[in-house]
């Protein structure tokens, strides 16, 4: 599966493959599946998927991460020796293996919050959740570069031939993180960048014990035209972070480069080092002014795996929370954005227990002084002057 990336920067994708022709039949499921985070969420506020879920994001293959960077790079060689005077090396770029599971972790959370925001697998129900989450300038380019892709594969047949069935499931039986483990693992074997092949999705499939039950149909059902729409977004946003970090990683080989030679360890002569994509380069995708919101909300999250809550509640915004909860977890929600916004001062130790557990999370054992009298070194070191009753 390719489309071109309608990135800033000219991207040569790999060689296009057609999408699993065969998929399993559903395989009933001997018990339940037990989600060990909450499915449901407050409105439209976005959650973190599990931080432990196997197998680990894998939607962009060491490989092709690499290939990647090296076609931007070279689309930018002669520019860059013209402005600097360094000579690129002729190696590939490589992305080392925390900057690969960055971003893979980013992508992770992405679909995770796709599929959060849509509350069905549908085309219908997942392009507004794409352009909620992603917002509308980069929303816009993911989904025309994954609608072009989707018209290829379906080669001028109705997408509703290729969706999947509709159920009567409710909204209050959405699974996010059941679908989400099932959808991640469709992306990984679709993904034109990545490596994993049917029998590996097989194997996770039955381990996960995340086989359909016989009773499910419609929104947890992942069509190809579905898997093929998501992937796309999710090759499009992973080429555009790379692409990023590439750059970063270039800048930062420019200027060890340009401080060797002012100290004399280079010469102008000499070649510049392989380019390789280490994790602070991926971070620098924080700084992006298109993808750094993105980036910074999801590294957020992983601090702080609570929903994302305004700072202020107005009456029309309360009324979001999903029907259903209780007035204590409305209560809860409200009560983590006021302290929040006081900075955790003297209110939140006043108030109870489980807010001050929160608060004690931040303060050092070491930072609290011990009380000091008058002749505590004496009562130390003077045996007997000192004496304590069985009453105290």
């Amino acid at each position: 599966m390719a489309a071109s990336s309608t990135t800033d920067s000219t991207l040569s994708r790999p060689s296009s493959i057609a999408p699993p022709a065969s998929r399993r039949l559903p395989r009933s499921r001997s018990e339940s599946f037990s989600s060990d985070r909450p499915s449901t969420i407050m409105g439209h506020s976005l959650m973190s998927p599990p931080l432990s879920v196997s197998p680990e994001a894998a939607f962009i293959a060491a490989s092709a991460a690499s290939q990647i960077v090296t076609n931007d790079h070279d689309s930018h060689a002669d520019t860059w020796y013209d402005q600097h005077g360094i000579e690129p090396a002729g190696e590939t770029a490589l992305v080392s293996p925390g900057a690969l599971k960055l971003v893979n972790s980013f992508l992770d959370q992405l679909l995770f919050n796709f599929l959060q925001v849509s509350r069905a697998t549908t085309l219908t129900a997942l392009r507004p959740a794409v352009s909620e989450v992603l917002k509308p300038k980069l929303a816009k380019d993911a989904i025309n570069n994954a609608d072009e892709e989707l018209r290829e594969y379906l080669g001028g047949a109705d997408e509703d031939e290729f969706a999947a069935p509709r159920g009567t499931d409710s909204l209050r039986d959405w699974d996010v993180e059941l679908v989400w483990k099932r959808t991640r693992l469709r992306c990984m074997v679709y993904s034109s960048l990545g490596d994993m092949e049917e029998e590996d999705e097989d194997f996770y499939t039955e381990q996960e014990n995340l086989e359909p039950g016989a009773e499910e149909q419609g929104s947890e059902i992942i069509s190809p035209a579905v898997a093929i729409f998501l992937t796309s977004i999710l090759e499009f946003m992973g080429e555009a972070a790379l692409v990023l970090a590439g750059q970063a990683a270039h800048n930062r080989m420019r200027t060890n480069f340009e401080r060797s030679l002012k100290d004399g360890s280079k010469s102008h002569h000499d070649i510049a080092d392989r380019i390789v994509v280490e994790e602070l380069d991926m971070e620098r995708v924080a700084l992006d002014r298109t993808l750094g919101r993105l980036w910074r909300a999801w590294k957020k999250r992983i601090r702080s795996p609570i929903p994302d809550t305004p700072r202020r509640f107005s009456q029309s915004s309360r009324g979001h929370f999903r029907q259903g909860s209780s007035p204590s977890e409305t209560a809860r929600a409200l009560d983590r954005t006021e302290e929040t916004e006081s900075g955790f001062k003297e209110k939140a130790l006043e108030e109870k227990e489980p807010a001050m557990d929160r608060v004690e999370e931040f303060v050092k054992a070491s930072a609290i002084p011990l009380p000091v009298g008058d002749h505590d070194v004496d009562e130390i070191e003077v045996p007997g002057l000192i004496s304590y009753s069985d009453d105290e």
